[in-house]
């Protein structure tokens, strides 16, 4: 597990969450840093709008009741009463008084004495029980100056909020986006050395194994993809292995009998013995080179796939008809009955000779051991599968008796089998269903 969790960091998925994070952590703070500024400045607009009437208040009171009135409402507004460990001294929007004569004196208010360095009227700032107090500073009639202030605790204590905030959220999302980038990384390491494994008993020729699929995530298309390139490569590793079965069991039969009759050839007692076996010896080569050039198209039709390229649309219906022709002699002579039912019109895309070969040779199958008399059904149709073809014979020969269900009767042994490529060529599945009592044959194309 540990390893897994080292691997995952290494991951594409870690560090794209990684990166996402990062990314969400600075976006944030410029967020922040561009959003600040202008609240603070809306902040302290309000204060300077309140500062300003409230200055303009008191300077028309001082011109209508005089200076004792004045002094007398900026004890009652200001603090000065007030004991020094009194809660609303660390009240961060309270606002600050001062009137002082023309000798800076303080004649009412909360401070003191004057701040030096202030100006004589106007806009300023000075410090005050550690805060910054923004103050309007107006010149009365008399000479006296009157100070409003307000303290900026409040802008300021948003500006370190505001970077604790970007700070805190920027390690929230850093962690968050870390712990998420290592759970995902782990899951795919998880999901990439599970089929590593596959691939791996693949390698060593287990051909049946797949990856593990259940989701619609990415690596489930993916391993779907693959799933079904492993199934084309096993049946075309198991057709090659079938194919050299057959070769080595179709190219036997053929030699040990030539060996035979060259045998009888050292024994012959007459060069008209000899000539006769010598024509019995090219009948058998005859016959072996038939069986290795059906051996050869199977090969070639297995893996030639750049036929398609010049596939066309031809009508299904009468390549079915075509081919029953070419069979009506036989089925004569034999007393067969070939019965076609085609639905007309029905279309398809692929090689015309390859598909009068396939329909042929499950036709000569379908023929070769049917009882004398029998019927041969041909049905040709749309089904919600494909276009469906189906050869039956419902009454076979007592021959058939000896081959297994599914034997080849046309002759080489190869029939069924260049039947079947040619049906996987045109995306097509070949079924057989054969029996002592009937042989079918069923051909669908999707």
């Amino acid at each position: 597990m540990k390893r897994i969790f080292r691997s995952a960091l290494s991951t594409t998925a870690f560090r794209t969450a990684a990166i996402s994070a990062l990314i969400y952590a600075v976006l944030t703070g410029l967020l922040i840093a561009a959003v600040y500024p202008q609240v603070s400045a809306q902040i302290q607009a309000q204060i300077s709008t309140g500062i300003q009437a409230e200055s303009t208040a008191l300077a028309s009171l001082y011109d209508t009741r005089g200076t004792a009135t004045l002094v007398r409402v900026i004890h009652t507004r200001s603090n000065a009463v007030l004991p020094d460990n009194d809660a609303d001294s660390d009240d961060p929007g309270r606002r600050y008084y001062a009137l002082t004569n023309a000798d800076n004196r303080i004649q009412a208010g909360d401070l003191q004495q004057w701040p030096t360095k202030l100006p004589a009227s106007g806009w300023t700032r000075f410090s005050f029980r550690h805060q910054t107090v923004r103050a309007l500073i107006t010149r009365l009639p008399n000479g006296d100056k009157l100070l409003v202030g307000q303290s900026l605790a409040i802008s300021d204590a948003l500006g370190k909020q505001s970077l604790v905030l970007v700070i805190s959220g920027a390690l929230i999302a850093l962690l968050f986006g870390l712990a998420g980038g290592i759970l995902i990384g782990a899951r795919v390491m998880r999901r990439i050395q599970d089929s590593s494994a596959t691939a791996a008993r693949i390698e060593q020729g287990h051909l049946e194994e797949r990856l593990a699929t259940g989701g619609a995530g990415e690596h489930d298309s993916l391993a779907r993809a693959f799933n079904a390139m492993l199934e084309r490569i096993e049946a075309t590793v198991l057709s090659l292995r079938d194919l050299s079965a057959r070769t080595a069991h179709e190219i036997r039969h053929p030699l040990t009998r030539m060996e035979q009759t060259l045998s009888q050839a050292e024994k012959a007692g007459s060069m008209e013995e000899v000539k006769g076996i010598i024509r019995t010896a090219h009948e058998e080569i005859g016959e072996l080179a038939r069986r290795t050039d059906a051996v050869l198209r199977l090969a070639r039709l297995e893996s030639d796939r750049e036929r398609r390229k010049f596939f066309n649309e031809l009508d299904f219906s009468k390549l079915i008809s075509e081919v029953t022709e070419l069979y009506a002699p036989t089925t004569e002579e034999r007393h067969l009955h070939l019965h076609v039912t085609a639905e007309a019109g029905l279309k398809i895309f692929g090689d015309k000779q390859l598909l009068a070969q396939a329909l042929a040779n499950l036709l000569d199958n379908a023929i070769r051991y049917a009882a004398t008399g029998s019927d041969i059904a041909i049905t040709l149709r749309e089904t919600t599968e494909g276009t469906t073809i189906e050869i039956n014979n419902s009454t076979a020969s007592p021959l058939s008796t000896e081959s297994p269900a599914g034997t080849d009767h046309s002759g080489n042994g190869l029939g069924l089998p260049i039947a079947r490529a040619i049906a996987q060529l045109h995306h097509g599945q070949l079924s057989i269903d054969s029996t002592p009592e009937h042989f079918k044959a069923r051909l669908v194309f999707p």
